[in-house]
């Protein structure tokens, strides 16, 4: 009997831990500089303050709105520098004038997350969601595009530089589609072709990304979104190889992530607690709905507050508002119906 109690008091301890812990990955950024000065180590102290501030305002834009990452904007080197957790330089190059490197810039969550809440910049709720890149590329305007063939320097960028982490996925279209789509077909937006491949990655934004050199100094990318028809022109300067098509990447990246966030809910700071009871036949199909719950987007923890008799209640904290996380919930076959000062969960 001890035992057994034991392990129900250890069973419960664990089902009241908090929701599955945050990816940490939204608080790296990749950046690449390339900066000149008098001397080396004037282009390189440049270079890192510049790297420091975009890589904070990139993580800023994934937490906050692009009005709300604004508030770091009149903030001094020094000041940035006390956000940055770790630096990891990835390539270098030094020359007497020159600095050029590709760095992995952590930036400390809690100091940004408490830094913005002082400022009362709104969180922006992004959702779970993968953008497919189809990249062809054009030396010049008159060139037959480029896609699939082995000299599309813009691919292999993106074969290298795909983004797989955090909530928002932005990958190259993959080589199993070679057959079912030409460079030609993507810029004339086929679509018989491109409902294929969006049926296929269960995902309907798809982005034509088509480069084309800009003179000799520089790379003009225009995006061709095929949910809505859009286009947009994202200039990249610099001088042309590897580096020149890395950089775009993270311009385009950059510029997908701000459009994702500027069409995801944006919601208050305060959070919402209620009180939920559930009733089931067997510890185990508690167990499977805990997680669920756990692993819903806005569920911030979960509070046991009594077990047994086939029946649990506990407090559900949740950011994003009630029909946002009724959403979610009916995703994964449940609901929640209000009775007074208290909801009850049940499953579809």
């Amino acid at each position: 009997m001890i035992r057994f109690l034991f392990l129900l008091s250890l069973f419960c301890s664990l089902l009241s831990q908090p929701a599955a812990a945050e990816d940490m990955s939204l608080y790296d950024a990749d950046i690449s500089v390339d900066v000149t000065a008098a001397t080396a180590s004037a282009a390189r102290e440049t270079a890192m303050n510049e790297a420091n501030r975009q890589a904070v305002m990139t993580v800023a834009r994934r937490l906050t709105t692009a009005e709300g990452a604004s508030v770091l904007n009149h903030l001094n080197n020094n000041q940035i520098l006390n956000f940055i957790k770790e630096v990891t330089v990835g390539e270098e190059k030094v020359s007497d004038v020159r600095y050029i490197a590709n760095l992995k810039i952590t930036i400390n969550a809690e100091i940004i997350k408490a830094y913005l809440s002082e400022k009362n910049a709104p969180v922006a709720i992004v959702e779970e969601s993968t953008i497919i890149i189809i990249p062809t590329f054009r030396e010049f305007a008159t060139d037959t595009p480029l896609l699939w063939e082995e000299n599309n320097p813009w691919l292999q960028a993106w074969n290298t530089n795909a983004q797989t982490s955090g909530p928002v996925k932005i990958l190259p279209l993959g080589n199993t589609y070679a057959n079912s789509i030409t460079a030609a077909q993507a810029l004339q937006m086929n679509g018989i072709a491109l409902d294929g491949i969006a049926a296929g990655e269960q995902t309907p934004n798809l982005y034509i990304a088509d480069a084309i050199y800009d003179g000799i100094d520089g790379l003009d990318v225009t995006l061709y979104a095929y949910k809505n028809g859009s286009q947009e022109t994202v200039k990249i300067p610099g001088s042309r190889g590897e580096q020149l098509f890395n950089d775009a990447v993270r311009k385009v990246k950059e510029t997908l992530l701000a459009k994702v966030q500027q069409q995801s809910q944006t919601v208050s700071q305060s959070s919402s607690e209620i009180t939920v009871l559930f009733a089931f036949n067997a510890l185990r199909d508690w167990m499977k709905v805990q997680q669920a719950l756990k692993n819903t987007a806005g569920v911030d923890s979960l509070t046991i507050d009594a077990l047994g008799a086939g029946k649990v209640q506990f407090k559900l904290r949740f950011t994003g508002g009630e029909d946002r996380l009724l959403h979610h919930l009916r995703d994964k076959n449940l609901n929640l119906k209000p009775y007074g000062s208290f909801y009850n969960l049940e499953r579809f």
